[in-house]
């Protein structure tokens, strides 16, 4: 039985090289099915899902602790020399925006694309911020 998140999201699981993988979406196992093509094809390189980015460090507010505020996009490789962090989005929660705001502002030297899937083709938003300000 699959759990559906909030926005009708089934877990997924693929099985590479003999060890599961589980995904939060189909959208999110496919997109990751496709850039395993691509890196090993060469097109990209160095693959690597869920990294983690701190958008605001923790302070305190007087006696008050502050945590910080961290993005986990879904993938980040490396094409042409230059890091891409990439996101599938089936879906675009207010929160999702928010942070993906707060990353295109605070993580410029990264390529960020944004993946949906329409007929069943993914249509890539590229933001590049990298020669801005």
């Amino acid at each position: 039985m699959f759990k559906r998140s909030k926005y009708g999201a089934k877990k997924h699981t693929l099985v590479i090289d003999g060890q599961e993988e589980k995904f939060d979406s189909k959208l999110e196992s496919d997109r990751y099915l496709v850039l395993l093509a691509r890196e090993f094809n060469g097109d990209i390189s160095a693959l690597s899902r869920q990294p983690k980015f701190t958008l605001q460090e923790k302070f305190r507010a007087g006696k008050k602790a502050i945590r910080a505020i961290h993005y986990i996009a879904d993938f980040i490789y490396t094409e042409d020399g230059e890091q891409v962090v990439e996101d599938a989005k089936g879906w675009r929660t207010t929160d999702y925006k928010l942070k993906m705001k707060m990353f295109l502002n605070t993580h410029k030297q990264y390529k960020f694309v944004e993946v949906e899937k329409k007929r069943k083709e993914f249509i890539e938003v590229v933001y590049d911020r990298r020669d801005s300000d």
